[in-house]
This record gives C-alpha cells, structure tokens and sequence, in this order.
C-alpha cells in the first residue's frame, strides 16, 4: 500500500507503459509451512519487492513435487 504523500518530487514520474512490456496473471500455490519439505524455488508475492529491494521473508514456501513453466521465473532484463 502506499500514499500520494509517500512520493518525492526526487522521483521522476514515468508511465507505466512505457517501462513494462506486459502484464500476466500469476499463479498460486497451495500454502504450505516452513516445517514441511519445501521447493528452493518461492513464490514471489509483491510485497517481497515493494520497497525497491527483496524481502525474502516476504516470498512464500511450495511444495518440493511442485511442476512448473521456466517462464514463471523471474529473470533479469525481462
């Protein structure tokens, strides 16, 4: 969440078009516990980047058998 108030003028307002090429629907997971066997992989919530920088308590843990697309992970310049 964030406020009008919360912007400085030290930011140069962009739109959004113009920095990203699309937008896609996400996938979810069933939720699962830190003290289940979990993936290396995590879920990416927005909230882990927020800030301008990952919070990867913010990410969330999924299953180890879980199958997914390689154009699900986030990658640099992409």
């Amino acid at each position: 969440m964030w406020h009008r108030k919360m912007l400085s003028s030290s930011f140069p307002i962009e739109y959004l078009g113009e920095l990203i090429e699309k937008f896609e629907a996400g996938v979810n997971y069933p939720p699962i516990s830190e003290k289940e066997p979990t993936s290396p992989w995590r879920v990416l919530k927005i909230s882990a980047v927020t800030w301008g920088e990952f919070n990867p308590r913010e990410s969330k843990p999924i299953k180890p058998d879980i199958v997914f697309d390689d154009s699900l992970i986030v990658k640099k310049g992409i």
